[in-house]
Order: structure tokens, then sequence, then C-alpha cells
């Protein structure tokens, strides 16, 4: 656990680490201050995970989840279509009857 505060335009802004080193694992920390606690947490093999919190009480509780990655989209990649997306109509063909010019 580290701490660093930095002066930024007359605001206090403090940097706190945690580490944990096993899954489910549980961290207390003391000595947050009331205010904005912005948390990220970086696992390997999940998301990266990012949250801003509003500390108002003496003791606050936070259980975060972490989801593993996705797949990545590629629009170069063939893809299923879905069948409750609208299907896009065609314009209708040309009238041969009609003799206006284009």
């Amino acid at each position: 656990m580290a701490g660093m505060n930095k002066f930024v335009a007359g605001v206090v802004l403090a940097v706190f680490a945690l580490a944990t080193v096993a899954v489910a694992q549980k961290a207390d920390f003391d000595g947050i201050p009331y205010g904005k606690l912005r948390v990220q947490v970086l696992a390997v093999g999940f998301q990266t995970y990012g949250e801003d919190f509003d500390i108002d009480k003496p003791k606050m509780e936070f259980t975060i989840k972490l989801k593993r990655p996705q797949g990545q989209f590629s629009i170069y990649e063939d893809h299923p279509k879905d069948s409750s997306a609208p299907q896009k109509q065609e314009p209708p063909p040309p009238d041969p009857k009609s003799n206006k010019p284009n």
C-alpha cells in the first residue's frame, strides 16, 4: 500500500495503491478521506474495472465482480444475421414503362 498527495489547482488529490494476490480476496483500507474515490481494478485474465464512488460514511463496503474479456468484433469477419433486427428493404425496381430520363 502506498499513498502520495498531489496538488492540482488548489485541490489535494490523494493517490493510494492496494494490492492483493488471491482471487475473491477481501481488501480493507483505512484512512480514505471523504469525497470522491475512483476505484480501478486490474487483474490478469479479466477486463479492467473502474468506477467512481462518493465516500460519505466512516465505513463503506463495495463488492466488485470482474468480467472475463469478450471476443473482439471485426467488420471483416462473417457474422450470423440477427433475426430480430429489422430487415433492410431494397428500393423497388424502376418501372420499365416510365420514359423519364435519369
